[in-house]
């Protein structure tokens, strides 16, 4: 059930990271850092996107596997380092002090941070406590 919960958050991260790349705008604004500024820290092209949901649709292909959902042409143990891995960096990723992302930035003046308050940074702190606990129950 927990895996399922953690490959629906990244299925529907996937989904919008294609949108973005087609060329959708709905809220995409809110999906980019800006600097105290209000300049965006960076402007992603359209085939960056398209790689970030293809890597979290891989990410979900690992998960499920680890999960014993679906088989790998890979080492089961190879997957569980990748999921260990993803685990951590999205912990990491939600309490990193970074001025401009992780529950304890400080630029917050803009729709990025509002949202990453709100939204990416508690479902990235949720993904990687689900993916370990997906881990606990598999091993």
């Amino acid at each position: 059930m927990i895996a399922y919960l953690c490959v629906s958050i990244l299925i529907f991260g996937a989904a919008f990271h294609f949108y973005w790349g087609l060329g959708g705008r709905v809220g995409y604004e809110a999906s980019i850092p800006r600097r105290i500024t209000g300049e965006r820290l960076f402007t992603p092209p359209n085939w960056g996107a398209h790689l970030v949901g293809f890597v979290l649709l891989a990410a979900c292909w690992l998960i499920l596997a680890v999960a014993k959902l679906v088989s790998l042409p890979l080492p089961l143990a190879w997957a569980r380092w990748a999921v260990t891995f993803m685990a951590a960096g999205f912990i990491v990723r939600a309490l990193w002090a970074s001025p401009y992302g992780g529950l304890f930035k400080s630029v917050r003046n803009s729709a990025f941070a509002h949202y990453d308050t709100v939204l990416y940074s508690p479902l990235f702190l949720v993904l990687g406590a689900g993916l370990f606990y997906v881990l606990r129950q598999q091993a």
